[in-house]
């Protein structure tokens, strides 16, 4: 072979060329699909008609179909079809969707029931994606607990809250008492090591 002999004939894949725009299959680039079918617009802002709208849809989510992976094309799916929603609603002069709301992040930031099934919904979704089913339910215990431990926090000042605030009052006092006394009881030990001394 030419060339040093062990390279191999790479001379065959000199000619770039052939595998730009697509080739053969009339693939290529994001660019060049909308090159290649200017009818399209680029982004879904630049749609004005319902038809422009749902073809920049196709054509987006046929890139995704092609160039992601089906583990992950729901990640990709999601801000065209939200893209699309938001578009859509300005085309037809309709009322944007309102958008879900978010999820807190944690169990100690919900201050509602509802948030709260809101985030073990989203905890354990998580969880069903990603752990192995056999490993589940152990991911799934301290959701759990962090659920119920939440739930009573949240209930908690809804249930009669007067009837326990006086002992609650009545033991903080005595708690403060107690500390009080073992401060003034170590000052006191304090000042007979000093006489022994």
């Amino acid at each position: 072979a030419q060339g040093g002999g062990t390279g191999g004939d790479y001379k065959q894949y000199m000619n770039y060329s052939k595998y730009m725009n697509g080739g053969a299959q009339g693939g290529g680039s994001p660019a060049m699909l909308d090159a290649s079918n200017p009818s399209v617009p680029a982004s879904a802002a630049d749609c004005n008609t319902t038809e422009q709208l749902k073809a920049w849809r196709k054509q987006s989510l046929g890139r995704v179909d092609q160039y992601t992976p089906q583990a992950y094309q729901h990640f990709a799916e999601a801000p065209i079809e939200q893209e699309y929603s938001k578009n859509h609603a300005r085309i037809t002069g309709e009322p944007e969707p309102a958008a879900a709301p978010a999820t807190p992040m944690s169990a100690a930031d919900c201050k509602t029931e509802d948030e709260l099934k809101a985030w073990r919904k989203a905890q354990e979704k998580q969880i069903k994606q990603w752990v192995p089913q056999g490993f589940q339910s152990n991911a799934l215990k301290p959701i759990e607990e962090v659920y119920e431990k939440n739930l009573a926090r949240i209930k908690a000042p809804t249930q009669d809250s007067g009837a326990h605030a006086p002992a609650d009052k009545s033991r903080g006092k005595s708690d403060d008492t107690d500390k009080a006394d073992a401060v003034k009881g170590s000052d006191d030990s304090d000042k007979t090591d000093d006489v022994n001394d």
